[in-house]
């Protein structure tokens, strides 16, 4: 009889060793679930821009002529202002001279950093002349053989290459030594002058064929010659 109370106390020793009384609480900074920081939100690219890049100065062989100019210089655009504004510079004495004298105006605006080019003689050349004011780019006259259209004509290009690039092509107005063709649009007007040994101004059985190409800027007639006159763009006279 005197066992049972001696077991008691032992089982209830036992079974508060168990309950896990003796364990440190739990630190609610270290046990508390992670949770990821919120991603930032992405930068959004740049798209890139539709805007064509233009070459402000192209090298001679790569100046396309169409009616709105020659390569980025446009008629009917002032130099300051102009998309081609490096293809030309200002030489405010380009026309002084003691011997033939000296126009009221002797500035003109002149081709820029260009090598000297062909005509359709051969013989050296230089590129393209313009006639320009503040106003705007008027004319330009593209002597040299490096430039075409975006059909691939250019200076000694036959009359029969040029109608069939331009089945359109208005003309001819007669010159004293050459005929004139033309296509015109809002843009402006695109000029070819033809040559063939007539009269002995190319050698006999030359074909005849494009000697000059001249842009007018909008309003300008095209029916006129200036093939072996000295009448070219931005002339000092």
């Amino acid at each position: 009889a005197l066992v049972v109370p001696l077991l008691v106390p032992v089982l209830a020793l036992g079974l508060a060793g168990c309950t896990g009384d003796d364990d440190p609480p739990a630190d609610p900074e270290t046990s508390a679930p992670e949770t990821e920081e919120p991603s930032a939100e992405p930068t959004p690219s740049e798209e890139p821009s539709s805007e064509p890049t233009v070459e402000p100065h192209p090298a001679l062989a790569d100046l396309v002529i169409t009616t709105s100019g020659l390569g980025p210089l446009t008629v009917g655009v002032p130099p300051e202002s102009n998309p081609g504004a490096e293809m030309i510079a200002l030489d405010p004495e380009a026309c002084v001279s003691d011997e033939l004298g000296t126009p009221e105006n002797p500035a003109r605006w002149l081709a820029e950093g260009y090598p000297t080019d062909t005509n359709y003689m051969g013989e050296p050349a230089t590129p393209f002349y313009v006639d320009a004011d503040d106003r705007g780019v008027h004319r330009i006259d593209v002597m040299g053989t490096s430039p075409h259209t975006p059909e691939g004509i250019h200076v000694t290009s036959t009359l029969a290459e040029l109608r069939a690039a331009y089945p359109a092509l208005e003309g001819p107005y007669a010159g004293p030594v050459s005929q004139v063709w033309w296509i015109t649009d809002e843009a402006g007007t695109l000029v070819f002058e033809t040559q063939g040994d007539a009269d002995g101004m190319l050698p006999a059985g030359t074909p005849e064929m494009v000697v000059l190409i001249r842009v007018l800027e909008p309003g300008m007639s095209p029916e006129f010659a200036a093939a072996n006159s000295g009448n070219v763009a931005g002339a000092c006279f």
